[in-house]
């Protein structure tokens, strides 16, 4: 009877974990994300580019997917992907980098660790995709350094679907 009630309680926090899951749909991707999706709109501070920001939270980790779409040409490659990629290493330490495709399109992976403004260690996965010569779509992934979030990650980043 002690097992059938542990199994009762795991498949509740099972599905618990799975009911505040969220499907997103929009006009640039579909993706699954680990609760409600809030979105924004920010134009970046050169006035070169703009953010649409898709951000979702539970109570170990943030997912969030910018599409950036920008004011001129940049190139689909990984030149562009790396740009950014080094960009954002230059903030924290490299534990994981790689490049690859992603439906067609060109991504760089990194995963950093960092220290916060609050003394927290985060770690952060970022996948940067060039989807065109003028939008590139920023996926990431924070959560506590100790906390391990690679089953999430997986799940989310393999739930991305790219419309364009």
């Amino acid at each position: 009877m002690k097992l059938k009630s542990m199994l009762i309680a795991a498949t509740l926090v099972l599905l618990t974990a799975f009911a505040v899951a969220q499907n997103f749909t929009n006009n640039y991707f579909t993706a699954t994300f680990t609760g409600t999706v809030q979105s924004s709109t920010v134009r970046n501070d050169a006035n070169t580019s703009t953010n649409y920001d898709f951000s979702a939270r539970s109570a170990n980790l943030v997912q969030n997917i910018d599409v950036r779409l920008v004011d001129h040409d940049i190139n689909v490659d990984y030149s562009s992907t790396n740009f950014y990629a080094d960009i954002d290493a230059q903030h924290g330490t490299v534990q994981n980098r790689s490049t690859g495709t992603y439906q067609g399109h060109p991504f760089t992976y990194t995963c950093i660790t960092y220290t916060s403004s609050t003394g927290s260690v985060l770690s952060e996965r970022n996948r940067y995709i060039m989807i065109g010569p003028r939008e590139v779509y920023f996926v990431t992934q924070t959560s506590l350094a100790s906390y391990d979030d690679k089953a999430e990650w997986d799940a989310f980043e393999s739930s991305i679907n790219i419309v364009r």
